[in-house]
């Protein structure tokens, strides 16, 4: 779950809300496209024009969230701003 950057019980609940559930995806890739969809209209209250979720979106495709270097990157080990 720390690919998608929510909890288990975060991510059932988002999956529920839209009718939907992890047992309908086989790959990280494909839940993370869906958590996308999902939350890309909460996004809209940030502001963000059509273009910049985009450009978000495609931000989040490209990431090979598969590779060991990324979780190691992405592990929640950052240092207080």
């Amino acid at each position: 779950m720390q690919e998608i950057g929510m909890t288990k019980t975060q991510l059932e609940k988002l999956l529920a809300k839209n009718g939907d559930s992890l047992d309908n995806y086989a790959t990280v890739e494909e839940l993370s496209e869906a958590v996308i969809d999902y939350l890309l209209p909460d996004l809209n209250e940030l502001g963000l024009t059509d273009a910049e979720l985009e450009k978000l979106y495609n931000h989040f495709e490209s990431l090979n969230m598969e590779d060991p270097q990324f979780a190691k990157k992405n592990g929640g080990n950052r240092p207080a701003a």
